[in-house]
């Protein structure tokens, strides 16, 4: 059985240690150091500065990301268990630019009244929006308040514990660097300054992750350490020689051993993933190809849309050619790198779809979002027309089809 997870107002000074704990000490220090320098520097300073301010809130993300997944160690300097680099923190400033532009909005149309109403509620919804963003990498549903709301539902009681403790940890570096004004002279208050405001963000995003963590059954996520703890169905008795020849890096000796036990075991999905991070050590991209395709198909079969589109891009990047096997995994992948702000992903993967599955109903759908794609992301308004008006041909009686006619008059508009 899986271990219990410890309650988070159970564990708090773990919390406050982990920013000191390598490697987030050294992004910590080196980010302060950084930001010392480079406030230095006239003119291009500033703007200097502000990109080092994207990167520590990459790292943020990747310190929520890595405790979501039940890992209490802070990731690797380089990490991106997101795959999308930059954009994540990128998205959060547009998250933060929406809230006051909607904020505005109803305050010059109803009134500053609802306009505070409206600031506020959005504030107690940012951590909820955080922790969207940082698992789905979309954002739309870091904006979507039905499904924010639907999520601090979820969690109850412990996510105004959670706001309130969030609220304290914001106020910590101000309260800290008060308490040495006095003290310390112009430039060592200013390191301080930097060093605490980043010291509270690591803890506030790991704080974050962990509650994702401990409500992941309510909130439908299943993180990477509780399906390696297993559960009342776990092999781990199975895989003992397996993980022997692991720890010895004999991988083809650990592949055909984890065959076996997958041989024994069809359904058991967390095998399956555990063959596609042996592949990817391995480096074997046949196997990671073959055992993808038929992963991938499970995954949807379970409605775990996430881990399918992460498989995905692990094996496009291993075999940029790579397509599911099944023709009615298309759409939902699709649906899903688009709504990741991986629109080109999307278009790719429905690309040539009429050729390898010739009249097949999924077609019109999944090409009106490809023609969305490109009219809308990538500036090819031909391209979009193309597709459109072939959907429009060869499937005039899909209810698809009517969304085709619409955007096809509105490019020609």
């Amino acid at each position: 059985m899986a271990a219990e997870i410890t309650p988070f107002w159970q564990r708090m000074p773990k919390f406050f240690q982990y920013p000191f704990r390598k490697p987030a000490l050294w992004v910590l220090l080196g980010v302060t150091g950084g930001g010392l320098i480079l406030s230095q520097i006239p003119i291009l300073g500033p703007l200097a500065l502000l990109a080092l301010f994207l990167a520590v809130m990459k790292y943020a993300y990747e310190v929520l990301a890595e405790t979501a997944e039940g890992y209490m160690e802070p990731p690797g300097i380089t990490s991106d268990r997101s795959g999308t680099g930059l954009l994540l923190p990128l998205k959060q400033w547009f998250v933060y630019l929406a809230i006051g532009f909607v904020t505005y909005l109803v305050g010059a149309s109803i009134g500053p009244a609802a306009a505070l109403l409206v600031f506020i509620a959005a504030l107690i919804l940012l951590p909820a929006s955080v922790i969207a963003l940082a698992t789905t990498t979309s954002l739309r549903a870091a904006l979507n308040p039905v499904l924010l709301i639907q999520m601090v539902r979820r969690i109850g009681w412990a996510y105004a514990a959670l706001y309130g403790m969030l609220l304290l940890l914001y106020a910590g570096s101000g309260t800290v660097v008060d308490l040495f004004s006095s003290i310390l002279p112009g430039i060592a208050l200013w390191m301080l300054a930097l060093f605490s405001s980043f010291y509270f963000t690591f803890v506030m995003f790991h704080l974050m992750g962990y509650v994702l963590y401990q409500y992941h059954e309510p909130l439908d996520f299943l993180p990477e350490a509780v399906i390696e703890a297993g559960g009342p169905t776990s092999v781990d008795d199975e895989l003992t020689l397996f993980e022997q020849f692991l720890a010895e890096e004999k991988y083809s000796a650990a592949t055909a051993e984890l065959l076996q036990v997958i041989h024994e075991h069809p359904d058991n999905l967390e095998l399956k993933q555990r063959l596609h991070r042996l592949a990817q050590l391995s480096d074997d991209r046949q196997l990671m190809l073959r055992n993808g395709r038929e992963l991938i198909a499970a995954y949807l079969d379970h409605d775990r849309v996430r881990d399918a589109v992460n498989l995905y891009l692990d094996c496009s990047r291993a075999d940029p050619g790579f397509r599911p096997e099944r023709p009615e995994d298309y759409a939902p992948l699709a649906q899903a790198l688009l709504e990741r702000g991986n629109g080109k992903s999307a278009v790719q993967l429905a690309n040539g779809f009429h050729k390898r599955f010739p009249e097949h109903p999924a077609t019109p759908g999944l090409y009106v979002l490809a023609a969305q794609v490109f009219c809308d992301e990538l500036s090819r308004e031909d391209q979009a027309r193309a597709i459109l008006d072939y959907v429009i041909k060869h499937f005039p009686q899909s209810p698809d089809t009517r969304r085709a006619k619409a955007l096809r008059s509105a490019i020609s508009a």
